[in-house]
């Protein structure tokens, strides 16, 4: 476990990071999560931060797009056991920030994709900017966590990224008071921390567009069947289920291929749903619609 500030910059890399701050000697950190292509229920558990590094975790309100500080926001933090605060005090130290349900307002609003235009990235910008206006982070290290899952579909070319914000951070120069920028890549086996940008040295932007730019999603027939069960259980299969059952009828050419599949399947790598609570009169109808829903959509986008 290396230090946070004894980290080398790119291409090194680790899985493991101590992060400080948590002592009273110590700067507290504002971990500001920015992902590319997940959610804070997909990706906190594959950070792998213990929790003595960071215990409260908030997010923060905005006009444009509207983003309100709701209860069923901020209970996803309490599912990994972080303290969902809203006021940050003194007393708070290291501090975890989630800046996906803004991203996801934004990508509502003006449309995802392109996010060189200026609409785009200058909301995002000043969202990000927000650690240093707001009194109560002010003072704060700020580490800003960029997050991409191979395993998921990652969109082409670097402006239809959501790392086109970081791009720009290093083309601009403007870092926004973010001493640390991390590329932190789970690979489907592990989480991978690469430092950009360190307290007194950076990557020049082209070597960081060509990192991002090069970046694709990667995923083996293998790596679908060993994380069927973890997938299945990080889901919340909702109106898509609702979609299978009802189209059952049109989709009788798909679930002869899962029939025929299905036998040559070893016992392992069959999906189970025993875990699904199922709803309605007709229990394992629904329960044979989530197993087709999971084996025909692999890399799971809806996820996103």
């Amino acid at each position: 476990m290396i230090r946070l500030d004894k980290l080398r910059v790119f291409p090194f890399k680790t899985s493991e990071i101590y992060w400080p701050g948590n002592s009273s000697t110590e700067t507290p950190l504002n971990f500001v999560f920015f992902p590319e292509n997940s959610n804070f229920n997909m990706a906190f558990p594959k950070l792998k931060i213990p929790r003595r590094f960071v215990k409260h975790a908030t997010l923060i309100p905005s006009l444009v797009p509207r983003l309100l500080y709701t209860r069923d926001l901020v209970s996803q933090f309490l599912l990994f056991k972080l303290i969902p605060v809203r006021n940050i005090t003194p007393a708070i130290k290291n501090l975890f920030i989630d800046t996906n349900p803004y991203l996801t307002k934004v990508d509502e609003r003006y449309m995802k994709g392109n996010y060189r235009r200026p609409q785009v990235l200058d909301k995002i910008n000043n969202y990000l900017n927000t650690v240093n206006s707001n009194e109560n982070l002010v003072g704060r290290r700020n580490v800003l966590l960029y997050y991409v899952d191979l395993t998921q579909k990652i969109p082409d070319g670097p402006v239809n990224k959501r790392g086109w914000t970081v791009i720009n951070m290093f083309k601009t120069g403007n870092f926004m008071n973010y001493e640390y920028v991390m590329l932190c890549v789970w690979n489907g086996s592990k989480i991978l921390y690469y430092l950009l940008k360190g307290n007194d040295f950076e990557l020049s932007w082209t070597r960081v567009f060509n990192i991002i730019g090069n970046m694709k999603q990667r995923i083996t027939v293998d790596d679908i069947e060993n994380n069927t069960e973890e997938l299945a259980n990080d889901i919340i299969v909702t109106s898509d289920i609702n979609e299978v059952i009802s189209g059952e009828q049109d989709n009788s050419n798909e679930r002869a291929q899962v029939k025929e599949v299905t036998p040559n399947k070893t016992p392992e790598s069959v999906v189970s749903v025993d875990k699904f609570k199922a709803t309605g009169k007709d229990n394992e109808r629904t329960k044979k619609a989530v197993k087709r829903y999971l084996q025909s959509r692999p890399t799971l986008n809806t996820i996103l």
